[in-house]
């Protein structure tokens, strides 16, 4: 008697005659509402609520309990087993469509607040990795720093041991290799300056071609 009431309305319907159908049919498909009816030929509506609520697949699918038991006790029943919403039989067809509805709409804004939830998790993992990449390159910086500051510390004792010996002193020499070095200390400061940008996101970023045999040599 439902679908007459839901395919009208424009809701696609899947129907089971026995709880094992019903859990068949979960198995495969994932619905977005659950009209169960308490009274089943083999197992009652009741078990077979506790059973999708306990699913981690079918929990969030909200379940209409329809049933013709009129005791509290029942509803109470009902409800700890995770029922969503009850219709009692005689059922009226605006009260059935309006509660359906309302309890789509419900599972949509649920459904929502989920994928989400699921976007800001990637969007996070996604910042905590740039941020240790980051880390990363700058200590793998500031370690090379110490490389050209040791060829300068190096040349400049060098050439002052030189001098006071009174030896004489290939000024040229020590001073390429001081400005070589010089000039690898001056782009390692500027890659720690852009990756402070990146930070801020206030660095445009404009792909260049270069000469990678020049860098090397420099």
């Amino acid at each position: 008697m439902l679908v007459y009431f839901l395919k009208p309305a424009g809701y696609e319907v899947l129907t089971a005659m026995t709880g094992r159908d019903a859990l068949t049919i979960l198995a495969k498909e994932l619905p977005d509402i659950i009209l169960l009816d308490v009274m089943l030929p083999d197992i009652d509506g009741f078990q077979i609520c506790e059973r999708i609520k306990k699913d981690s697949r079918t929990f969030h699918i909200p379940i209409i309990m329809i049933t013709a038991l009129k005791e509290l006790r029942h509803k109470i029943r009902g409800l700890e087993a995770g029922a969503d919403d009850f219709i009692s039989k005689p059922f009226d067809s605006v009260e059935l469509l309006t509660r359906v509805k309302s309890l789509l709409r419900l599972k949509f804004y649920h459904d929502e607040l989920v994928q989400r939830n699921k976007e800001l998790e990637t969007q996070k993992r996604m910042l905590q990795r740039e941020d240790q990449l980051k880390k990363e390159l700058t200590n793998l910086i500031v370690h090379d720093m110490k490389s050209p500051l040791f060829v300068i510390q190096g040349n400049l004792q060098m050439m002052n041991m030189l001098k006071e010996s009174g030896q004489e002193i290939n000024e040229e020499k020590y001073t390429r290799r001081i400005e070589r070095s010089s000039r690898g200390l001056l782009r390692m400061i500027l890659n720690l300056l852009d990756i402070s940008r990146l930070e801020q996101q206030s660095m445009e970023l404009t792909p260049t071609p270069i000469d990678l045999a020049t860098v090397i040599t420099d």
